[in-house]
């Protein structure tokens, strides 16, 4: 990469920043269960509640998942859980038709689903 980098100079310093850039605008949803029109709108919610919540750093995730989470109570009934952050795994227990797993900017993962029953958590989970 090195000897690519000084044959191409400052030209492979632009094309390297564009495709980060291009990466880092994305979204990519692995795994959706939903409806087509509900997984657009909790995709579309998803990206709103990040964007609003976005520095040039870094996203405040935990009041990104909080605005999603609520937006999604409000249009589809209670008790719908959000997860953000860059390095997490999961396991639960889902209803059916109501879960979305998607990566935003490149490494944000994102698990959104809704669950019959409320779950009660103690304390806060950071990442």
């Amino acid at each position: 990469i090195d000897r690519i980098k000084m044959e191409a100079g400052d030209e492979f310093e632009k094309k390297m920043k564009d495709f980060e850039k291009f990466v880092s605008s994305k979204h990519i949803v692995v795994h959706s269960d939903m409806p087509e029109e509900m997984k657009q709108d909790a995709v579309d919610t998803i990206i709103t509640s990040v964007d609003k919540f976005a520095s040039e750093s870094k996203v405040d995730v935990e009041l990104a998942s909080k605005m999603a989470k609520e937006l999604m109570d409000k249009k589809y009934g209670a008790y719908w859980h959000c997860i953000m952050g860059e390095g997490f795994a999961f396991k639960v227990t889902t209803q059916q038709k109501f879960t979305l797993y998607m990566y935003h900017g490149g490494n944000l993962a994102i698990l959104l689903y809704k669950c019959q029953i409320a779950h009660r958590f103690y304390g806060i989970l950071s990442v």
